[in-house]
């Protein structure tokens, strides 16, 4: 196989690895497209957790090849989805239902050899067939649909309300599009100019152009502490914040206790894609979120260092890998 692996020193570069064999449980797929996620960027940073060496990517999906002996969820052929998130259903959190919060919790493309390849082994455990039918360009954007459906079960957005969204790269305009149909009005907080333009073009008011201390709910995608900071000041009285964007793991913010509760705030975090992986290929099969209204820029593998690069630009709805022929 060939992938884009992360070192220890936190350097990327093309490898080539001999196919290793499958075990009774495993499932090799030929992958069709692999997207590059924030998380991804803040990885080759240092900012967030990994266990290099380690081929990247955990936004993909592709053709079965091959399964173990034991597999009979999925058959050669078939066009899937991979959800790179495994739990132990072993510790207390998962016997509490909270496999997201897992004592032991593994992901591909951060712990294991993910999808920025053009072949990944994957446990048959997180492979999901998809529709027939379902458009093989929209592989990569199922697993970060996955953890906005789960933010938005969080933070429980009702028809009418006023909502703020800080950030608005992928996941920021995933929220938009997921909630334009019912919620009130919704503004967007965005300094890079493009991301900015993107998301009005969606049907979201520019923030500063009205009323910025009562909004019902403020969902931050910035991952920055600007963005959270804002958030607490622009959520009204009762009101409830999101924390979804990855802030780096050394950053720090100084809280106002008396802020929260005097507003008597709620303030939640988002963590990955929990019971929502299944409903997240429902939703893009059956054309509720318009994805094709989102610019995506494609990279072969061996141009790595130039997605990477077209991808902190901010210039692109998505960046993403794909295979010769596959989109």
């Amino acid at each position: 196989m060939v992938g884009v692996e992360l070192d220890q020193k936190l350097r990327l570069s093309l490898v080539r690895k001999d196919q290793k064999a499958l075990k009774g449980n495993e499932v090799l797929v030929k992958v069709s497209a692999c997207g590059i996620c924030g998380t991804d960027n803040h990885i080759i940073k240092g900012e967030a957790r990994v266990s290099p060496p380690v081929v990247l990517g955990h936004e993909f999906g592709g053709i079965v090849i091959d399964t173990g002996e034991s597999v009979a969820s999925v058959r050669p052929g078939g066009l899937v989805a991979i959800d790179p998130n495994i739990s132990c259903y072993a510790c207390e959190h998962c016997r509490d239902g909270n496999t997201h919060l897992c004592e032991k919790l593994t992901a591909i493309g951060i712990d294991i050899d993910g999808g920025m390849s053009d072949r990944c082994v994957v446990p048959a455990s997180q492979v999901y067939t998809v529709p027939e039918g379902f458009d093989p360009a929209f592989l990569p954007f199922v697993e970060p649909l996955s953890c906005v459906l789960h933010g938005l079960d969080r933070v429980s957005v009702r028809h009418g309300e006023r909502v703020l969204i800080i950030g608005n790269g992928t996941i920021g305009l995933m929220q938009l599009l997921m909630l334009r149909d019912f919620a009130g009005e919704i503004l967007v907080d965005e300094v890079n100019p493009s991301r900015l333009e993107k998301a009005v073009s969606l049907g979201a008011g520019k923030a500063g152009t009205g009323r910025e201390d009562y909004f019902d709910a403020v969902i931050e995608c910035s991952g920055t502490i600007t963005g959270f900071n804002k958030a607490i000041s622009c959520v009204r009285p009762g009101g409830r914040i999101l924390i979804f964007g990855v802030t780096p793991i050394e950053d720090r913010a100084q809280i106002n206790p008396n802020v929260i509760y005097r507003k008597e705030l709620s303030i939640m975090g988002s963590y990955v894609n929990p019971n929502t992986f299944k409903r997240a290929i429902a939703v893009i099969a059956g054309g509720k979120i318009p994805l094709s209204s989102l610019e995506v820029k494609y990279f072969k593998l061996e141009d790595f260092s130039e997605a990477f690069e077209a991808s902190r630009s901010g210039d692109y709805s998505k960046v993403a890998f794909r295979a010769e022929g596959a989109i």
